[in-house]
């Protein structure tokens, strides 16, 4: 729901705040007296998680989301989240991971983040690579890269490093990925190209 209020639900929506509290007690008597039933297609997987946090009566908790969409497409399937009192955490995640059907984990491949801290390593446990969604990947990298002005001084090769990933995000031919691959190897050997750059372009 997006932190969003009942207050303002109910004002978007034209309803009365007793009315949307009825509907999401509704959704949430569903979600949790209907069993989960995931018709995933055959194929490889990617995982997709996300932590959620709130404060309740004075303690945080942290819903542990996940959710499944196979390789090239952008539908998804979430999964039963898990709930855990404190902050977010590998200890957290991996509870979570192992609630995952074992028929399904040897389908995924890859899991997204937001690279949250020792994720990497869990993953890597699983046999899984792990990879920053884009919006955390771009902001990575342009922390990496420094202010603009920065930027424009040091042209290469950050700003060749940047143009190609955007190309790469948005690319959906084979070859010319795996041409632009090949391009982010040749600028992370630039004699100027740092170890912190380097890692950004990895994930």
């Amino acid at each position: 729901m997006d932190r969003e209020s009942v207050k303002v639900m109910a004002r978007r929506n034209h309803q009365s705040a007793a009315t949307v509290r009825r509907h999401i007690r509704q959704a949430f008597r569903t979600v949790v007296t209907e069993p989960m039933s995931l018709s995933l297609p055959d194929g490889e997987l990617v995982l997709v998680i996300d932590g959620l946090w709130a404060v309740f009566r004075g303690r945080r908790w942290v819903l542990y989301n996940m959710a499944l969409k196979p390789v090239g497409s952008s539908t998804a399937w979430f999964l039963t989240p898990h709930l855990r009192a404190g902050h977010e955490g590998t200890r957290g995640w991996e509870e979570a991971l192992a609630t995952i059907p074992a028929e399904l984990g040897k389908r995924i491949r890859a899991v997204v983040s937001d690279g949250i801290s020792g994720i990497a390593g869990l993953l890597q446990n699983h046999g899984w690579l792990s990879q920053l969604c884009h919006r955390h990947l771009l902001s990575a990298l342009d922390i990496r890269l420094g202010p603009p002005r920065r930027q424009r001084v040091r042209q290469q090769p950050g700003r060749g490093i940047k143009a190609a990933i955007l190309e790469l995000l948005a690319c959906g031919d084979d070859g010319r990925a795996t041409a632009l691959c090949d391009e982010l190897l040749w600028l992370c050997s630039h004699p100027n190209c740092t170890a912190g750059l380097r890692s950004t372009v990895r994930n």
